[in-house]
């Protein structure tokens, strides 16, 4: 699944490097095999799931740092994207050249359920849900969230570690259909079908 996120970020050609952090040989070689770099191996302190991505990408750029090599900005793309495009990583480098103020730029879908129906469940119970106080504000308003894609921004608020949600970044927003974060087996399952859906859709055309 790398493969993909690699493919589209060197068939962007907006960046002077396609870097792979990771802590595993078999991933590095496959990196390399599709054409991105691997110059350093990950920490394994910075390799597990309580890891945070900020301190990833600040871990990658001091690398650099370190071997007298400074980059502008930085785009950090999450390796389960099979449905990430180059025209978004354009766009999203677009707004940051245009745009001065802005710290990040990133993807993002619209939640297509009410948020007033949300509830916690503890123990099988319901157990925190929204009064109505809450929900009569939160009615008929849109909401979105964040789909794991990738952070594209200034390489000096990434070294800075400054939060990627905030009023300074802007979201990209994707079609439902492109919004899939790949984290179990039945998001890669759904993104086969939608994948062989759109085939047959370009097929039929």
């Amino acid at each position: 699944v790398i493969s993909y996120a690699i493919s589209t970020a060197l068939k962007s050609k907006i960046f002077d490097k396609v870097i792979v952090s990771t802590d595993s040989k078999k991933i590095k070689k496959l990196a390399e095999k599709y054409g991105a770099d691997v110059p350093f191996i990950r920490p394994t302190i910075l390799s597990n799931s309580k890891a945070i991505t900020l301190d990833v990408i600040k871990h990658g750029l001091n690398f650099f740092l370190k071997n007298k090599i400074k980059f502008n900005f930085c785009c950090c793309i999450y390796p389960a994207t099979p449905f990430l495009k180059e025209k978004h990583l354009l766009k999203a480098f677009n707004i940051l050249n245009k745009k001065e103020k802005i710290n990040y730029v990133f993807a993002a879908s619209e939640i297509d359920y009410s948020v007033d129906r949300m509830f916690q469940i503890k123990k099988n119970y319901i157990y925190e849900i929204f009064n109505k106080k809450q929900k009569k504000k939160l009615i008929n308003k849109k909401f979105f969230r964040d789909i794991g894609q990738f952070y594209f921004g200034k390489s000096k608020n990434f070294l800075e570690k400054k939060d990627i949600l905030n009023n300074n970044s802007i979201p990209i927003i994707f079609k439902k259909t492109e919004a899939i974060d790949i984290n179990t087996l039945d998001d890669w399952k759904f993104s086969e079908l939608i994948k062989k859906a759109k085939t047959l859709k370009r097929l039929k055309r």
